[in-house]
């Protein structure tokens, strides 16, 4: 197996990967975003609603920031 071909390969199963968790996150927070929707109190079903509309992009972003901070100190 050439090393280009397994470099592709690899890159393939991050990205599947990557997706994979872009679903489960779009899963999650729809189950949350489901819940905050049954909240009787006005301010905290709003509060709940702005808690849980991050996108997966957004999320990987904030996340890897946080990462690349851990590591500059």
């Amino acid at each position: 197996m050439s090393k280009k071909y397994f470099s592709m390969l690899i890159l393939v199963g991050l990205t599947n990967l990557l997706q994979a968790c872009s679903v489960a996150y779009d899963l999650q927070q729809d189950a949350a975003i489901d819940a905050c929707k049954k909240i009787v109190d006005w301010n905290q079903r709003t509060e709940c609603l702005n808690k849980n509309k991050t996108s997966f992009e957004q999320y990987e972003k904030q996340r890897q920031d946080v990462m690349n901070k851990k590591t500059d100190k």
